[in-house]
């Protein structure tokens, strides 16, 4: 079911973005070039460069590193205890995979997935079972920030949580 919902989205985005404007660039992988990008976007953003938000709640957004799905390890705290709540409550979860605007539409679908899905993962790893979870990723396509700074790119950069008991 989940993976007809993306192709869904794939297929949406990807007639709609046929008939309308030209794509842009897609951004390589660092790895495939060969070279490292700059430091400043190897890192995902520090606590303190993250959105203004009402305390840690365990649904805050995990922010993520340019072009990458790899979970930093000062989230451990809040998705341990965003696994507790499921477990204990039995509840489900969607997550949904956020990229900056660099890249083409395919790109950041793809990139925007694999956010959600190393996300679903470590959650499963901490004993919430895969049916609970859902993902979707909506790529650029929902932006926290607007502009084309690192600031903003940083925010865009995201999984976000929805829970229901």
């Amino acid at each position: 079911m989940n993976r007809v919902l993306v192709l869904s989205v794939l297929a949406l985005f990807m007639t709609s973005a046929c008939a309308s404007a030209p794509k842009k660039a897609v951004v390589p992988d660092e790895t495939s070039l060969g070279t490292a990008a700059p430091a400043e976007e190897k890192t995902a953003p520090s606590r303190s460069e993250e959105p203004d938000r009402a305390g840690d709640d365990i649904t805050s957004p995990v922010y993520f590193a340019y072009n990458s799905s790899e979970i930093d390890s000062s989230y451990s705290g809040q998705l341990q205890a965003l696994a507790t709540e499921i477990r204990s409550t039995n509840g489900e979860l969607v997550i949904e995979g956020h990229t900056d605007e660099r890249g083409s539409t395919e790109f950041n679908l793809a990139l925007g997935e694999r956010r959600a899905q190393s996300t679903k993962q470590y959650l499963v790893r901490l004993g919430v079972s895969g049916q609970n979870v859902n993902t979707i990723s909506y790529g650029e396509e929902r932006p926290a920030a607007m502009g084309d700074t690192e600031s903003a790119h940083s925010k865009n950069r995201r999984a976000e949580f929805i829970l229901s008991n």
